[in-house]
């Protein structure tokens, strides 16, 4: 480009560059698609994981109001016991549990750092589509989840690195289809200089 930009009348070297764009475009073109498709897959495994989420929590809300009344009458609730660390271990799994499970009167068992609470009527968590992906957000509110831990929060983090990657590439073809913008608005072309040209894209200054 730097050769051609200094000698826009050499045709051979300006078929040679136009070459290349089009190649650099299917390229361009095909690593993006492979990456809308990885971060697509990781979106639909994100609704998947907070669909289960949803249902442990489900499972959890009425089993810890279970135990408590249980205790609350002097009994040992040993089953209880053991299924709820066996639904608390599959939700950690997902997201970040704050805590062992307290059976205190007033006290309430919450996910993601506090954002989530799991008790009886208390809201699901939802995804909810962003211009840049999806976040999550307590369900019916403004509260938005961001897992420090489990399946959700390496998803999150791993569709946030395709976003990154997309825009770095975005940034890079954007660079190099402003330098042929450059070369196109020399109006020379294979058959000498043109009285006009036509793009998709307007050109600021032709010099």
């Amino acid at each position: 480009l730097e050769r051609l930009s200094g000698q826009p009348q050499e045709t051979a070297l300006s078929d040679q560059c136009l070459e290349a764009a089009r190649r650099l475009t299917q390229e361009f073109n095909s690593t993006w698609n492979r990456l809308e498709e990885a971060a697509n897959g990781i979106i639909k495994e994100i609704s998947a994981a907070v669909g289960e989420v949803d249902r442990l929590t489900a499972q959890l809300a009425p089993l810890n109001a279970m135990i408590r009344q249980e205790i609350a009458q002097g009994r040992s609730p040993n089953n209880l016991l053991d299924r709820r660390d066996q639904l608390v271990t599959q939700l950690a799994r997902l997201i970040n549990v704050d805590g062992p499970p307290s059976d205190k009167p007033g006290d309430v068992m919450t996910a993601g750092s506090g954002t989530l609470v799991i008790a009886s009527g208390a809201p699901g968590l939802e995804v909810v589509k962003t211009s840049d992906g999806v976040e999550l957000q307590v369900k019916g509110g403004d509260v938005w989840v961001s897992p420090s831990g489990g399946k959700l929060a390496g998803l999150l983090a791993s569709l946030a690195d395709i976003r990154q990657v997309q825009g770095e590439l975005q940034t890079w073809f954007d660079s190099l289809r402003q330098s042929f913008d450059h070369i196109q608005a020399t109006g020379l072309g294979s058959s000498g200089p043109f009285s006009s040209t036509t793009a998709t894209r307007s050109v600021m200054s032709s010099t």
